[in-house]
């Protein structure tokens, strides 16, 4: 008998090109620049806000098992604080202005997608941490709060992605395009 594999590395397997595209877009590459200064972090972190505010309030609730979405704007707000960028009065800041319209998880199973490419990003985050503390010094010190948010737990989340996967009312397909979808939001906001 032949096992297939769990929700998890469906995900993995099936989001490969919109992970590479979202690794691609100019503001994200950026970091890795020589050029990347402390007004380019600042608009990176702007642009994050502006990626958060319309979809927070629809992950806040979201459940994957015994996983709870973690609220990234806290960090954001701490970050651009310490940054000295003013919180515009309208959520969309102009980074994302070019874009019909924010995206938002359509359901449960598109905001499932939506935390696994979420989550996933803080593997990352200690390596654009030590980056940024490298590049910039102590002028970002307190303003990596966003990029420090770890996720240690990694397997279980997987698992929990296994679990809520295998549940008859669960479309796997949706899950999918809903973590497509949000590559994709990321990769327009900075592009």
């Amino acid at each position: 008998m032949i096992e297939s594999d769990g929700l998890a590395d469906r995900l993995r397997r099936e989001t490969q090109q919109s992970h590479r595209d979202v690794e691609d877009a100019r503001c994200l590459k950026g970091i890795f620049s020589s050029s990347f200064d402390l007004e380019g972090y600042r608009e990176l972190m702007k642009r994050w806000r502006s990626f958060f505010v319309p979809i927070e309030e629809a992950l806040t609730d979201v459940e994957v098992g015994d996983y709870r979405y973690r609220p990234r704007l806290p960090a954001l707000a701490d970050d651009l604080a310490s940054l000295q960028v003013p919180t515009p009065i309208s959520p969309h800041s102009s980074a994302a202005s070019s874009l019909e319209g924010p995206w938002i998880p359509a359901g449960y199973e598109e905001a499932i997608g939506a935390c696994y490419v979420i989550e996933g990003s803080c593997l990352g985050a200690r390596l654009i941490c030590r980056r940024l503390h490298e590049h910039l010094g102590p002028e970002v010190k307190s303003a990596t709060n966003f990029y420090g948010i770890e996720f240690k737990q990694w397997r279980w989340f997987r698992q929990q992605l296994d679990r809520v996967g295998e549940q008859a009312e669960i479309d796997g397909q949706r899950v999918v395009s809903g973590a497509r979808d949000c590559f994709r939001a990321i990769e327009l906001h900075m592009d």
